[in-house]
């Protein structure tokens, strides 16, 4: 079916762009072809391309007028608010966030929207394409859902056991942005992310949806081991939520976990020469300040700092500073 003459399902299909002319043709044929229901939307938000993909999304917004938007942002401001200006103008309570190099499986936005009661989130199933293969990405099946948001939010630390992509509530999307103060920082997603997660009263798991995602190596969130300073700035925040969300006495291997981040972060700015500016070093002195020596130098010896006796000694200067 490849026309808007079929059903319409109250959802919002936002799409942040950026330079993925090679795959947004694909994108938006695998939510409008072949679908018994369409979303009542698709937003695409630009995100100041360079390519050919805002040309692209003009063609899809000229055959299906009634369906597809565009918005095209004046400079390029990240994933997270391009999605964020695609919430403001959508006109459904419930959103489906697909990046523009990803794709979904046939009928999966009906199929989750079946699960919709009191849920606040309805998870697709996640699989990851690389080189013509697909594989499980995040693997949920073991979960026990529903879930609440506060018990969900837990597996995104220590490495991502969860995630928070499918449909998701209007309000629960506002609300989470509206606590993020800062879009300025490396990878904020992660951050908006376990906000949206910790937000949701509950959510649940449609395995008939998939979702099919694609890894960026020209992205502007693709990592640079030679730039270790976005990262610290993410691993700083993580430990700040951590402490909001109350995990600090029930979750003492969480808490370990994000400190181990921060401080081998940090040691290994200075094993690679990176100079931090005075707000960061600030910060990062203030962490250290806080967490438990004994722990760090175990943490260290069984890393990449093992016998590294001058770094051992740089944590007790740092402790010791006024």
């Amino acid at each position: 079916m490849n026309n808007e003459n079929c059903k319409k399902l109250s959802v919002s299909v936002i799409i942040p762009n950026y330079n993925s002319e090679n795959y947004l043709y694909e994108c938006l044929d695998s939510i409008i072809l072949e679908n018994e229901y369409l979303p009542q939307e698709i937003i695409i938000v630009d995100d100041a391309s360079t390519d050919g993909s805002f040309e692209i999304a003009r063609k899809y917004q000229q055959k299906y007028p009634e369906t597809v938007k565009v918005r095209k942002l004046e400079k390029n401001c990240g994933a997270a608010l391009a999605r964020l200006e695609g919430v403001k103008i959508s006109a459904c309570d419930l959103i489906l966030f697909i990046d523009a190099d990803d794709k979904i499986s046939d009928n999966a936005i009906y199929l989750a929207c079946q699960k919709i009661d009191k849920e606040d989130i309805v998870l697709f199933d996640m699989y990851k394409l690389n080189n013509g293969d697909t594989y499980k990405a995040v693997n949920i099946d073991n979960i026990l859902f529903p879930i609440r948001g506060t018990e969900a939010c837990k597996l995104t630390f220590g490495g991502w056991k969860i995630h928070s992509t499918g449909l998701i509530k209007k309000d629960i999307i506002l609300k989470a942005y509206h606590k993020v103060n800062n879009f300025s920082f490396y990878n904020v997603d992660e951050v908006v992310t376990r906000y949206v997660i910790y937000e949701a009263k509950q959510i649940t798991f449609c395995k008939q949806s998939k979702y099919f995602y694609r890894t960026n190596l020209n992205s502007s969130g693709h990592k640079n081991i030679n730039n270790i300073v976005p990262e610290l700035e993410i691993s700083i925040k993580l430990d700040d939520l951590i402490d909001e969300f109350g995990y600090i006495d029930t979750e003492k291997g969480i808490k370990k976990w994000v400190q181990a981040s921060v401080i081998g972060k940090y040691f290994y700015s200075l094993k690679i020469g990176q100079k931090l500016n005075d707000s960061l070093q600030k910060k990062v002195i203030d962490k250290i300040r806080t967490y438990k020596i004994i722990f760090f130098i175990r943490n260290l010896s069984r890393g990449n700092f093992k016998n590294d006796f001058l770094t051992i000694v740089k944590l007790f200067l740092l402790r010791r500073k006024v």
